[in-house]
C-alpha cells in the first residue's frame, strides 16, 4: 500500500462527494497560523494529512493502522459562522469516512473516527 496513493484517493473522494469544500487537498501535518498564511487557502477547505501509524512485520509486508485527519479549515463574518459550517462539515465527512474504503486496493473502513475541535483564539 502506498501512504501517498492512500492519501490522494481520500483527497478525491472527498472532493467528488463533499462539493461544499472549495479546496480539498494533502497536506503534510498540523500546522498553526504561519501555517494557514503561507498556503493562503480558500475556505472552506479540507486539508487530509498523514500523521502517522502503528505497523509490524507479516512476512514481507508492514501490516498495521494509521492515522490519517482531515482538517477542515472555514471562514466567515462570525466565529459563530464559523463554527457552526466547521460542525456541518465534520457531520458530512464523518458519514463519508464511515464505511468508505476510499476505491483503493488495501484500504479497509475506519477502525473507528474522531473529531477534535482544535479552535485557536490565535488561528482564528
Amino acid at each position: 500500500m502506498s501512504l501517498t496513493g492512500l492519501r490522494q484517493a481520500i483527497v478525491d473522494s472527498i472532493h467528488s462527494e463533499i462539493t461544499a469544500f472549495r479546496v480539498v487537498q494533502a497536506h503534510g501535518g498540523r500546522f498553526n497560523r504561519d501555517e494557514l498564511k503561507r498556503i493562503a487557502i480558500k475556505s472552506p477547505a479540507a486539508l487530509v494529512s498523514f500523521l502517522g501509524g502503528n505497523l509490524s512485520r507479516e512476512g514481507s509486508q508492514a501490516v498495521g493502522s494509521i492515522q490519517i485527519a482531515v482538517f477542515v479549515v472555514t471562514g466567515g463574518t462570525s466565529a459563530e459562522k464559523r463554527d457552526e459550517a466547521a460542525l456541518v462539515l465534520c457531520e458530512a465527512l464523518s458519514g463519508l469516512v464511515c464505511n468508505n474504503e476510499w476505491r483503493y486496493a488495501d484500504a479497509k473502513a475506519p477502525e473507528s473516527m474522531r473529531i477534535d475541535n482544535l479552535y485557536s483564539g490565535d488561528i482564528d
